[in-house]
Formats: C-alpha cells, sequence, structure tokens
C-alpha cells in the first residue's frame, strides 16, 4: 500500500510542476543572443586599444565628410554622434555591461518561470535606456532614431513577457 501511495504522490508533484511553455523559451533565447552579443560588443571596446578606436573613429568621420551625404542634415548628424563618442566617458561601457548581465540574470530567471526575472528584466532595460539616453548628443536625429528603435524592441519584449506572466510563478 505505501508503495501505491509514494507513486500517487510522485504523480501529483509532477502535474503540480509548472512547465514551460514553448514562446516563453523562445523569448529567453532572444534575450540571450542580444545580451552574448551585446556583451562582447560592450568588453571588446572596453578592452581594446583606445588609441586604434579613436584613430578608426576619425577614419569613418573623414569619410563621412568626403561624401554627399555630409551636405545634408543627416549626415551633419552622424559626424556630431560620432565626434560625441569620442567623449563618452569609460563609465557608460562598465554601467551598460552590469545592466546587461542583470538582464540576462532576469531572463535566467523567466527561464526558470519566476516572476521576479520579469520584474529584473524591466529594471535592467531601463538602465540600458537610461545609459543610452545620457550618452548620446541631443538633439541629434540619429540619436533620435537609434533611441526609438531601443524603446520599440524593448516595448515589444516587455510586453511578449508580461503576457506570459501567468505562466510564471
Amino acid at each position: 500500500m505505501s508503495e501505491e501511495n509514494e507513486i500517487i504522490e510522485d504523480a501529483i508533484e509532477m502535474d503540480s510542476t509548472p512547465k514551460r511553455n514553448n514562446f516563453i523559451t523562445v523569448l529567453c533565447i532572444l534575450s540571450w543572443v542580444y545580451v552574448g552579443w551585446s556583451l562582447i560588443g560592450a568588453i571588446g571596446q572596453m578592452t581594446g586599444s583606445k588609441e586604434a578606436q579613436l584613430e578608426e573613429l576619425d577614419k569613418q568621420i573623414e569619410a563621412l565628410k568626403a561624401t554627399e551625404v555630409y551636405a545634408m542634415d543627416i549626415g551633419k548628424d552622424m559626424v556630431a554622434f560620432y565626434e560625441h563618442t569620442l567623449t563618452i566617458p569609460g563609465y557608460f561601457l562598465t554601467l551598460t555591461v552590469l545592466f546587461l548581465l542583470v538582464e540576462g540574470l532576469g531572463v535566467f530567471m523567466v527561464f526558470q518561470l519566476k516572476k521576479t526575472g520579469f520584474w529584473i528584466y524591466i529594471a535592467a532595460q531601463i538602465g540600458l535606456i537610461g545609459v543610452t539616453v545620457a550618452s548620446m548628443p541631443w538633439p541629434n536625429s540619429l540619436s533620435t532614431m537609434a533611441l526609438s528603435i531601443s524603446l520599440l524592441i524593448t516595448l515589444v519584449f516587455v510586453i511578449l513577457y508580461g503576457v506570459n506572466l501567468k505562466h510564471l510563478r
């Protein structure tokens, strides 16, 4: 009799464990790809030669000034954007890396079906947007476009994660 009770208890335990749906899995994988790709870029910038980075940026600015695009407003905004990146303090990259790691943690918690991960994810997104706003030149059409795209993608992912909150505990 006790063996039957153990089997029944095991079956009840297995049924009460929430199962991750495929959509949450796909969202988490897409988020991890973004976090990984962004971390590689940010860490590469942090560890790379500053002189080489400045040299490359100067080349890009000079090449842009030599084109017909520079005569348009978007060309001038692009040059201003590139020139501004020369003055961004290094701690912005450090903050970006920290927020990306927090985002990765939040996504991992969502993957484990923990609702707290969703709130951590949102906090990290707000932090990343804050760093973006603080590190870009304003007013600038390129900065506005980059921020708009970031906000749109963030909003889509927050909504998609939010719709699946019912699957989290």
